[in-house]
């Protein structure tokens, strides 16, 4: 595999794993002001985003990880919008759930770094699983320093790909993968070698990283009934967390001009077979004195 599809920090467009987009518009500061002060403009978060239907053959799967990003054209020329979101998926221990939920909601949780330590796999793909054989139970654990006291595990990995002077691949990429202890308790292998795509003991794809064969963004999504059966055989409950921002910045070419940002998080745990969603907490940082003034300096051109 030389590249995926991936669009990283480029327009996420809308797929059928990531069904929903912020739909920005190009628009004076007063009316990008406006929209980042909406409680509900510019949010990508809804249970449609976590529970996905593969429409070329109708099957049900759940997202456990992804990374969107939105912004507009020519954004070297005018004030501009911005929005990204990413999702992640953590196991607990069964009745732990909701005190997850509200731990996971309490602060700003954008920063990927302040989830996990582990979240990386330094190995071949070929090698995720065995190398690292954990058939025990879970290792869950809390994370005091980022506020998460709930033991808990994520459900993902990361694979990262760089370029280099072997020129093996045309540029960087990351994969998603299951964790070792899912991938086992799923029962699930590597198809082949071509890229993160899991199978079980009929050859059903039960695992895989869409973004490999279609463009939009980075995204684990596993098989919905197998993935639920699995958790709630092993004692355990799923919490989904997605958290992001919206943001109004200056023209590309005057750096330093912002409107503000809003950090958003909500988390989501299956109820009665159906996805419940927190209440969305926002975190708004204001832009100083001096930022306002080159935002407005860079003020969209009429027409």
């Amino acid at each position: 595999m030389k590249e995926t599809h991936e669009t990283n920090w480029a327009y996420t467009p809308a797929t059928w794993w990531t069904p929903t987009t912020p739909n920005l518009k190009a628009a004076p500061v007063a009316a990008l002001l406006a929209w980042l002060d909406s409680p509900t403009e510019g949010f990508v978060n809804g249970p449609e985003n976590i529970a996905v239907v593969d429409p070329s053959d109708q099957r049900d799967w759940l997202v456990v990880s992804a990374f969107r990003h939105w912004s507009i054209a020519r954004r070297d020329r005018r004030a501009h919008p911005d929005a990204w979101s990413r999702i992640t998926c953590f196991l607990t221990k069964k009745g732990s759930g909701q005190r997850l939920v509200e731990e996971l909601i309490a602060r700003d949780r954008g920063d990927e770094n302040t989830l996990r330590e582990d979240k990386s796999c330094d190995c071949f793909l070929g090698e995720h699983g065995r190398r690292e054989a954990e058939a025990g139970p879970p290792r869950l654990r809390g994370e005091p320093w980022s506020k998460i006291n709930v033991p808990c595990m994520t459900v993902r990995v990361e694979l990262r790909e760089e370029t280099g002077k072997d020129n093996s691949i045309l540029e960087s990429f990351s994969l998603d993968l299951p964790s070792s202890w899912l991938l086992a308790a799923m029962g699930v292998r590597l198809q082949d070698g071509h890229g993160p795509v899991y199978v079980d003991a009929s050859d059903i794809v039960r695992f895989m990283e869409p973004s490999l064969k279609e463009r939009g963004a980075s995204a684990g999504v596993v098989d919905r009934q197998l993935f639920l059966s699995t958790v709630e055989a092993a004692g355990l409950e799923a919490v989904w967390l997605v958290a992001g921002e919206k943001n109004v910045y200056s023209s590309d070419s005057m750096r330093h001009g912002f409107g503000g940002r809003v950090m958003h998080v909500v988390a989501y745990r299956f109820l009665h077979g159906a996805l419940e969603a927190s209440p969305r907490r926002d975190f708004k940082l204001q832009a100083s004195v001096e930022q306002m003034k080159e935002l407005l300096a860079s003020e969209a051109p009429s027409g």
